[in-house]
């Protein structure tokens, strides 16, 4: 079976059953696989084989039931500035990694890093201006996160403010349909934001990146179809990425008639400015009037969004996070081959 032989390979895998109430706590790196609950018959060399008999017998259970369960991701921080700031890397790495390999990560490691050196740059604020009340024992480990946690979040900062000022400057009078609306108020302060900023969906549609506070949100997307499709700054800037379409319609799919409509799916790549064409496939785009099986450029208009922090906020928390812990952090201490 598959556990004798991991065993062949000094593996030693806990087999066991999960039950209602109870809890699992796996450890950092631990590899795991896991499978619902079920009346089937499983094979008689199945590692789960006989446990399954035994559950079923014991809890009388006679039909399939729903069998639901709640999962918590989380990611080590570690304890010294070193280890710290090892996470962090390895984290950011580990996702890069899927990415090239076209694989979403499960990790959100630019968001964490974010929210990390928000909540501890707050305490350190509250315990700074506390003074001679606190132990210097606290503000120290205090101290200790934010010295672990500066060099990434200095080049994710820096990275999306390079990215932010290139994008605003690429404006093209000749293409006035790929415009770029900057919304500078965070999708979290605004009331009335179609996107929900605390949603578990904020990955390219393309690359899979994590989109840890800004992206681009596409307007056609928006208006024709009701749905969200969300990119990365870089998959915006590069011509080959941005037009690629992508099937949003669960039923029309890019190769049939209807599903080169802008209507039905996120379809950038139309070469055609004119009102009306000799195909006849399709009626006007409701929002910019051109044909939609031919001319509508909806999907080529973008805006810049962010979820939780302005771009002003991430330059105010880099800042005060620099401050905090002297900025006398070397620059080769900063991690040059993470891609964020």
């Amino acid at each position: 079976t598959a556990i004798e032989n991991c065993k062949k390979f000094n593996y030693y895998p806990c087999v066991f059953v999960l039950k209602p109430g109870q809890l699992l706590h796996i450890n950092k790196g631990r590899l795991h696989a896991f499978r619902k609950m079920s009346t089937q018959q499983l094979e008689a060399n199945d590692c789960h084989s006989s446990l399954r008999k035994k559950c079923i017998v014991e809890n009388n259970i006679t039909a399939d039931c729903i069998c639901m369960s709640i999962a918590w991701d989380w990611m080590y921080r570690g304890v010294t500035e070193t280890g710290i700031n090892d996470e962090v890397y390895h984290s950011l790495d580990s996702a890069s990694l899927a990415r090239n390999h076209g694989k979403q990560s499960l990790a959100i490691p630019q968001l964490s890093l974010i929210q990390t050196a928000t909540f501890f740059f707050a305490k350190f604020k509250t315990l700074a201006y506390l003074q001679k009340s606190i132990q210097y024992e606290t503000l120290e480990a205090i101290l200790t996160v934010l010295k672990g946690v500066y060099p990434g979040l200095k080049r994710i900062v820096s990275d999306q403010i390079e990215m932010i000022d290139a994008k605003i400057e690429e404006e093209n009078p000749e293409k006035p349909y790929r415009r770029v609306i900057v919304k500078n108020e965070p999708d979290s302060d605004n009331g009335f934001s179609t996107v929900d900023p605390f949603g578990n969906d904020f990955f390219c549609f393309l690359c899979h990146q994590e989109l840890g506070n800004a992206y681009m949100h596409c307007n056609g997307c928006e208006e024709l179809l009701q749905k969200d499709f969300n990119i990365c700054l870089a998959c915006h800037s590069n011509e080959d990425r941005l037009l690629t379409d992508v099937q949003m319609h669960p039923y029309s799919e890019l190769t049939s008639s209807s599903g080169r409509r802008t209507d039905y799916n996120h379809a950038p790549r139309k070469n055609r400015d004119m009102q009306r064409c000799g195909c006849k496939k399709g009626p006007n785009c409701k929002r910019c009037k051109l044909m939609t099986c031919c001319s509508c450029k909806c999907h080529q208009d973008y805006s810049l969004r962010f979820r939780l922090y302005s771009m002003a906020d991430l330059k105010n928390l880099l800042d005060g996070v620099a401050n905090a812990v002297g900025q006398r952090i070397d620059d080769n201490s900063e991690m040059e081959e993470v891609e964020c």
